[in-house]
This record gives C-alpha cells, sequence and structure tokens, in this order.
C-alpha cells in the first residue's frame, strides 16, 4: 500500500493507494513529466478539496476514485521524477497556512507527525 498525506493549515488527511489500483495506473502511465508542471497541480488541487471539506466542515470529505486517481499520479511523479525532485517512498504534501501559496512535496520517512495535545 502506498500513500500520499496532506496537510492543509493544520489538518491531515490521508490518501492510501491500494497496490492492485496503483499498479493498473503505473501501467498505464505514460508521458508523465519528470518536473512540476500543471498535472502536479491538478492533481494536488484534487485532493486540495478535500481537505477544504474538513477545514471548513470539521468532518472528512468523500475520497472516490477522483482522489485515489490524484494521490496515485503524485506518488508516481515523485518517486520517477528528475533526481534533483525525487522523493522515495510515501510523501506528504504541506500546505501549513492552507491558502495553496507556499507548497512543499516531502518525504512521509523525514516528517514526524506528532498529535496536538
Amino acid at each position: 500500500m502506498r500513500q500520499v498525506s496532506y496537510f492543509f493549515g493544520g489538518h491531515l488527511a490521508d490518501f492510501p493507494i491500494p497496490d492492485d489500483f496503483y499498479q493498473a495506473f503505473a501501467e498505464r502511465a505514460t508521458n508523465v513529466p519528470t518536473s512540476p508542471g500543471p498535472d502536479l497541480e491538478k492533481a494536488r488541487l484534487c485532493l486540495e478539496k478535500v481537505l477544504t471539506v474538513i477545514a471548513d466542515e470539521g468532518q472528512p470529505g468523500t475520497q472516490g476514485q477522483d482522489e485515489m486517481m490524484a494521490a496515485a499520479y503524485i506518488w508516481f511523479f515523485f518517486n520517477n521524477a528528475a533526481p534533483e525532485s525525487a522523493i522515495e517512498g510515501d510523501v506528504i504534501v504541506v500546505d501549513y497556512d492552507g491558502d495553496g501559496q507556499d507548497i512543499a512535496y516531502v518525504p512521509m520517512a523525514d516528517v514526524d507527525l506528532v498529535p496536538e495535545d
């Protein structure tokens, strides 16, 4: 199981990617760029919609096929990107302020998430 997580202005959501779904995605992935571009932004925005619902309504947003596809794209992109952008393993998208202005993509292995008291 692969995973993309998203930290958005104090809210966190996990987007698990089942192995069979990812394998089917990876087999069909062609012409995926090796540097960030508009497709990566579209995938991020798809996941951000779920976090926006959490932030606005205090309840989890729906995670369906579109979100799973977006998470698979992000995971695939960073695990196959050019060396200067590459991330090995699971990815966390970080938007500290939740405003979409300053986005970072970080290896999940480098992040120690500690719940607030």
